[in-house]
């Protein structure tokens, strides 16, 4: 793959009858004695050298042939007053130099701004880095001697941040000592990080691994990456993989109780009080991961994927309680065994007073007849009877979750947090509810995952 030399040029480049700028005492700026020698190029260009890119070549760091392009990043302060050490010249010059003197294709990039404006230059740098990427696939060699402070932090900050760790290197040429190779990572390291703890801060477990894979694998915090992985599994209600990986990470994981606990599928500790209802404990065990996961979109302000969720448990729960409690297998095929049910109650049930007639399959049927399966006072029957209070059929009000999810599938229609309320006016409460029922720990567990992460990614 060919290669790119990127290079801030300084006064220091140029020589000219063997001596730099410095060492001719010269009445003239920068500028001006480097415009001279432009306008005399045909005279001037033999008695020129460059004694720092050169280097590069000459102490074999890197070969020419390697390179299709070398680009000068060049001055010219157009609004300053103080511009006299601008190098638009004296990179005219390198170019004609550096290309009969190896062959090699030479771009000068004038930077017209302030070439002390941090600010500034990133934008500069950013820009021409995607410029020269979009051209083709290059490695990139950064010199890192000319230019102001400003314009060498700012090339290698742009650098570090925008290209691939493995596609670029740096050098830096001392100028009475070595060239040192360095690879220059830990900026991006620590703007990579905040933007990961800023997404699992808002539950983006998914985006947050992405970005972490991203880094350079040295700078991978493994355990991060593992747990990242586990939250976004269980959003994804793959819990079993979830599940995986922390048996996978337990010898880095000692402290981690609740995720013992979701491994060992004993965060829900109230099953004993639903296990004639539920005698599938890993089912129940579900159903707590379900109503997490619901919460958890709720803690981070996602009233949609809230308001979806909880309608996943409540669901969830009614299909299994009347699978286990008849013969209506809702879980094993929903549709069929709905059917079954409302056919059921209409011809042998008192329920189709309550709906005014003919009933028909759906979830305020569901809740009705498992009403007539619980028992009372039971928590079985204190969760139906919540579920009963937010279903806008149930509750005679036309407002409800039913509604607000109705209105997400068929219409598209997104749930703020006013919308939410006035269909569901004490959704938080309901959640509080539900947590007690089941026997959830008082802290949500991604919560509890989400700050593991943070802390292992800033320690």
């Amino acid at each position: 793959m060919k290669k790119i030399l990127l290079a801030n040029i300084g006064n220091r480049n140029l020589t000219y009858q063997g001596k730099e700028y410095s060492a001719w005492k010269s009445q003239d700026s920068f500028r001006d004695f480097t415009k001279q020698l432009r306008e005399q190029i045909t005279e001037t260009l033999p008695e020129i050298g460059e004694q720092i890119l050169s280097r590069l070549f000459e102490e074999n760091f890197i070969r020419p042939e390697q390179f299709e392009k070398i680009v000068l990043f060049a001055s010219n302060q157009i609004l300053e007053k103080k511009n006299d050490q601008d190098t638009i010249h004296e990179a005219f010059i390198l170019k004609e130099f550096l290309f009969n003197q190896y062959s090699i294709s030479v771009d000068v990039v004038v930077n017209e701004g302030r070439v002390t404006d941090n600010n500034a230059l990133l934008k500069y740098y950013r820009y021409h880095f995607a410029e020269y990427l979009a051209s083709g696939e290059h490695d990139v060699v950064i010199c890192d001697a000319g230019g102001t402070p400003q314009q060498k932090a700012a090339l290698k900050i742009a650098a570090e941040y925008i290209l691939p760790a493995d596609r670029f290197l740096i050098y830096y040429v001392n100028k009475d000592g070595p060239v040192e190779e360095f690879r220059q990572v830990e900026y991006r390291r620590i703007i990579d990080e905040e933007q990961i703890a800023a997404l699992v801060q808002h539950g983006q477990f998914a985006g947050a691994l992405t970005l972490l894979e991203s880094l350079p694998n040295e700078l991978q915090n493994p355990l991060v990456g593992k747990l990242l992985r586990i939250g976004a599994l269980r959003l994804e209600f793959f819990w079993s993989d979830a599940q995986g990986l922390v048996e996978s990470a337990w010898k880095e994981m000692p402290r981690l109780g609740f995720l013992s606990a979701f491994k060992a599928e004993k965060l829900a500790t109230a099953y004993e009080s639903f296990k004639a209802d539920f005698p599938n404990k890993n089912r129940f065990f579900l159903l707590g991961e379900r109503f997490e996961i619901a919460e958890y979109h709720f803690l981070n302000r996602n009233f949609s994927q809230a308001v979806l969720g909880y309608s996943i448990f409540l669901e969830t729960f009614l299909n299994e309680f009347i699978r286990n409690a008849t013969e209506f297998d809702l879980v094993g095929n929903y549709g069929h065994f709905s059917r079954r049910l409302a056919d059921f109650v209409n011809r042998s049930s008192n329920l189709t007073s309550f709906f005014g007639g003919t009933v028909i399959p759906g979830v305020p049927l569901h809740i009705k007849f498992a009403q007539t399966l619980a028992e009372p006072g039971s928590p079985t029957n204190q969760f139906l009877l919540e579920f009963e209070r937010i279903n806008s059929v149930t509750n005679r009000t036309r407002k409800g979750l039913d509604e607000l999810r109705n209105g997400m599938a068929h219409s598209g229609k997104s749930i703020d947090e006013k919308i939410l309320n006035a269909n569901v006016p004490d959704f938080s409460g309901l959640l509080a509810r539900t947590r007690e029922l089941l026997g959830l720990p008082s802290e949500n567990s991604f919560l509890q995952l989400s700050r593991l992460i943070l802390q292992e990614l800033r320690r």
